[in-house]
């Protein structure tokens, strides 16, 4: 099964018996999630008949239909009440927010593995404002750098923090090579920008050149003991 590099990992991040993903275009994440055994049973749903009609084929040819159910659904609306993990990936963190906040989370579910390819920010700060918290992170270069947040349920005396630079550049990130790319390439992104930036602006931009290059000497610093 061709499967990216993105979607690959997202599956070997599904840790719940029973998991639902929600915009599953060709389900290629339920099946690569229970063919590495820890997902028993998974739901495939998504609002476009398309791409559920892919999934079911692709499901068939497995011979996996024990396993994954498809749900022609939009977002969590009338999600089955024994999913424990949800999994979304494949469109934008604002998105995603909508998503999360159309209808209610079931009790059920005790985390949610989330991979926004743009305003991860807004995802990250909406989140730990809704009493979840934010477990991991591992950034995957896959033709572009893309967060996969690993969240929980926050325990209510244990409402998590995070600073700016938290919600900017990630918090509990795996330390790997491609983090480390992702870092380097911002710090390009960032540089660039403020050669064209006036001096009286550039205040703001080089506070977050600044926890790059921290977040950097701490991982040199972790390798070195």
């Amino acid at each position: 099964m061709e499967i990216s590099k993105r979607l690959r990992t997202i599956a070997s991040l599904a840790s719940e018996p029973i998991i639902a993903d929600i915009g599953c275009d060709h389900g290629l994440v339920c099946i690569d999630a229970v063919l590495k055994g820890k997902v028993k049973k998974a739901y495939a749903c998504d609002l476009r008949e398309g791409p559920l009609q892919q999934a079911k084929a692709n499901i068939q040819s497995f011979h996996l239909e024990d396993q994954i159910e498809t749900h022609l659904e939009s977002g969590i609306h009338n999600l089955p009440l024994d999913t424990q993990q949800i999994i979304i990936a494949g469109m934008g963190g604002k998105l995603i927010i909508d998503i999360l906040q159309a209808d209610p989370i079931p009790q059920s579910v005790n985390s949610m593995i989330l991979c926004p390819h743009k305003d991860a920010v807004d995802l990250r700060a909406f989140l730990i404002k809704s009493g979840w918290q934010i477990v991991k992170e591992q950034v995957v270069h896959d033709g572009h750098f893309y967060p996969i947040l690993i969240v929980q349920r926050a325990h209510p005396t244990c409402e998590q923090q995070a600073l700016e630079e938290d919600l900017l550049l990630g918090l509990n990130v795996l330390d790997h090579e491609d983090y480390r790319q992702y870092l380097q390439w911002q710090k390009a992104q960032w540089l660039t920008i403020l050669e064209k930036m006036p001096l009286d602006q550039q205040a703001t931009l080089q506070n977050k050149l600044k926890w790059i290059d921290r977040r950097h000497r701490k991982m040199i610093d972790k390798e070195e003991k």
